[in-house]
């Protein structure tokens, strides 16, 4: 493994509870109160989240 290379990359991890709508796929995430879709109720435990993790030297 290369010295700066992370040990793990994660690229837009969505966790959704419930099946979505075309609404959930339209609508603005300032929009969902409190990560719930207004229309199905579909949940949303983190939507498009991206990381790297590095070892610590």
């Amino acid at each position: 493994m290369l010295q700066n290379e992370p040990i793990l990359k994660v690229r837009q991890l969505t966790k959704q509870y419930g099946s979505g709508c075309t609404n959930c796929e339209t609508i603005e995430h300032a929009k969902l109160t409190k990560n719930i879709c207004p229309v199905c109720q579909t949940v949303y435990a983190c939507r498009n989240i991206s990381f790297d993790l590095y070892k610590l030297n």
